[in-house]
């Protein structure tokens, strides 16, 4: 317990980029303000607490993912809502700062907190707007959103919003430097490209039905495979038995700049894959507006069956021609200006 006279942010981190996103805002933070972490991880998924415990970062720990089911994720987030509004008594708290946390949002709300939000995922499938979004922008005190959304997504939401002009990994990238004796000491077969996998992730409420096209391709595919598993990864283990699975959480500097092909179900590590150089596949079952970005630049290709991505694979693993994310470095001291700290 802490004296209720110190003012404390709050951050409450439930995904893996938010812990990556946040993590050198909050050590630059901390060296004039008192911050409290929050997270979520069980069994089934504690790639966030060990992202926290790699940073370094003190965090207390409520809830789990919830699964699937809709009706298992309902009662993990009303669990885990009530387990927050009892913990965060303790602690006078000025702000929450967060990406769209739900959990964190609702619980903020109920108690008077302000609330600042960092949006760069607004829309989904079909571009409309995602449960997540619903449930916490209109919460929002303030909200910061990247260059390549339209504002008015967010007009009706807050009257306080703030435009910034970086694609969100540049902010942890920067500061990476790219190492690879990790990447070196795997038992892969040199004479062999090598491709990193990551499948979508199909237990989201924003994606529809589990695709398999990518895992089929992959199998047929005399390569080196590595895969960086999304959540429980028996299934992955049963399915490529030849695969190199990273079950150990690394920085992805230490692995994404010396493949020769990306190939990505979600968005964060699709952006990070860019940023190195790689080229890069989506196979997301849908586009969201960095998606969009980043293929109209030229910097990612995306597939949606098992023939266009054959030929994608074709196209980029043994033709790789370079092509760089115009990157401009993040001010840390200045965002948090802008955050009112």
């Amino acid at each position: 317990m802490v004296q209720k006279d110190i003012f404390m942010i709050w951050f409450d981190l439930v995904t893996p980029k938010s812990v990556m996103f946040f993590a050198p805002v909050i050590e630059e933070l901390q060296k004039n303000n008192k911050v409290l972490i929050t997270s979520r991880g069980d069994k089934e998924y504690n790639e966030i607490n060990q992202l926290l415990k790699n940073k370094g970062l003190q965090y207390y720990s409520f809830g789990g993912y919830g699964g699937e089911n809709l009706k298992d994720k309902l009662d993990f987030a009303l669990k885990r809502q009530k387990q927050l509004n009892e913990f965060i008594q303790d602690y006078n708290i000025s702000k929450l700062i967060n990406l769209c946390s739900v959990d964190g949002c609702r619980v903020a709300f109920g108690n008077g907190i302000e609330i600042i939000n960092f949006c760069d995922f607004p829309t989904g499938k079909d571009d409309k707007i995602t449960h997540v979004a619903r449930l916490t922008l209109p919460l929002s005190s303030k909200i910061f959103y990247p260059f390549y959304i339209p504002k008015d997504i967010f007009r009706s939401y807050c009257n306080d919003i703030i435009e910034y002009d970086f694609l969100d990994p540049v902010i942890y990238l920067q500061n990476q430097v790219s190492k690879r004796c990790f990447f070196d000491s795997l038992n892969l077969d040199k004479s062999k490209k090598t491709i990193l996998f990551r499948e979508e992730e199909y237990m989201s409420s924003y994606v529809n039905t589990k695709t398999s096209f990518a895992q089929e391709v992959l199998q047929t595919l005399d390569i080196n495979l590595i895969i960086i598993p999304r959540y429980e990864n028996s299934d992955i283990k049963q399915q490529f038995k030849n695969a190199c699975i990273l079950e150990q959480k690394i920085e992805l500097s230490h692995i994404l700049p010396f493949v020769d092909l990306f190939i990505g179900g979600g968005g964060t590590i699709n952006i990070e894959a860019v940023y190195w150089e790689i080229p890069t596949i989506s196979t997301r079952s849908f586009l969201c507006h960095y998606d969009r970005y980043l293929i109209n630049k030229g910097l990612m290709h995306h597939a949606n069956n098992k023939q266009n991505l054959i030929n994608l694979i074709n196209k980029l693993l043994y033709n790789k021609i370079k092509r760089s994310l115009d990157v401009k470095n993040v001010n840390i001291k200045l965002l948090i200006k802008h955050l009112g700290l």
